[in-house]
């Protein structure tokens, strides 16, 4: 799972570094690429949560401590939610004009969905230091 992460950590940081100084930029050139960005890291998510999902690291923590198959289940019950914020902000990216204000708001959106990823990814970490009893501060996950 910790390989999982980083791809996706990658993918994230590689669509935040697409964000421009925004009064030097083409914005009608780089509108779509962003946009595609954005269809990686929702395909990478969606294989990410089917992975998870499928049965795999958080079911085998939940093996080893039963207490856990609440937070487990809550953190699968939000993966709906995470990919459909992110394919309302593809959507939003393919609607959008190529204006400042429209690009602003995608980076805002974008920023505050990878935030709540974030937060999504360090619960599942810590669910999973607590049902194998080990930390995963040094695996970079």
């Amino acid at each position: 799972m910790a390989t999982e992460h980083r791809h996706l950590e990658q993918l994230l940081t590689s669509a935040a570094h697409m964000f421009p100084t925004w009064e030097e930029i083409d914005l009608a050139e780089w509108l779509p690429r962003i946009v595609e960005q954005f269809k990686k890291v929702r395909s990478q998510l969606a294989n990410h949560f089917a992975q998870e999902e499928a049965g795999g690291c958080l079911e085998e923590a939940v093996s080893r401590r039963p207490a856990l198959a609440g937070e487990a289940r809550n953190l699968e019950a939000d993966h709906p939610r995470l990919l459909q914020q992110l394919g309302t902000l593809v959507q939003r990216g393919e609607q959008a004009q190529p204006t400042v204000k429209q690009c602003r708001a995608l980076e805002h959106e974008f920023r505050a969905l990878v935030a709540d990823i974030h937060r999504h990814e360090e619960a599942e970490n810590q669910l999973l230091e607590r049902g194998f009893n080990v930390s995963l501060q040094h695996e970079g996950a």
